[in-house]
Order: structure tokens, then sequence, then C-alpha cells
């Protein structure tokens, strides 16, 4: 009988080690996304965040109307 080795680490296998990765990073960006979505209120976020966005940034970028202007 020769010895086999094993492709398992601590009872899981690669394939599943796998599997778990693409839940947990789908897992991640979803909630990132959800947390930009709730702080985009936010001018602070709006401006250092969002903004830098090439597609969508413009969107975020608020001008004041020169009659708004109190100076």
């Amino acid at each position: 009988m020769r010895a086999r080795i094993s492709a398992r680490v601590s009872r899981r296998t690669s394939a599943n080690r796998v599997c778990s990765g693409i839940k947990t990073a789908a897992f991640g960006g979803s909630l990132g996304f959800a947390a930009l979505f709730f702080a985009s209120g936010i001018p602070r976020v709006q401006k250092d965040i969002l903004q830098g966005i090439p597609i969508v940034g413009k969107w975020f970028h608020k001008e004041v109307h020169p009659a708004d202007n109190p100076f």
C-alpha cells in the first residue's frame, strides 16, 4: 500500500475553497456597493470617492448657480 497525498487542508478541498472565495467576493462587493449607495448623500463622499469614478463621476458633480451664491 502506498501513502496517498491528500489535497485537503483542514478538511476543505481546493474546489471548496474556490467556491467559498467566489461567494465571499460577491458578498463583499454587494456590501461595498450598499455602503457607497447609503453614504452617497454625504458631500465628502461625493467629492472624494464618487467623483473619481470615470463613468458616473459627472453625475455627482454639483455646481451652484451664480444667483444662489451669497458672495
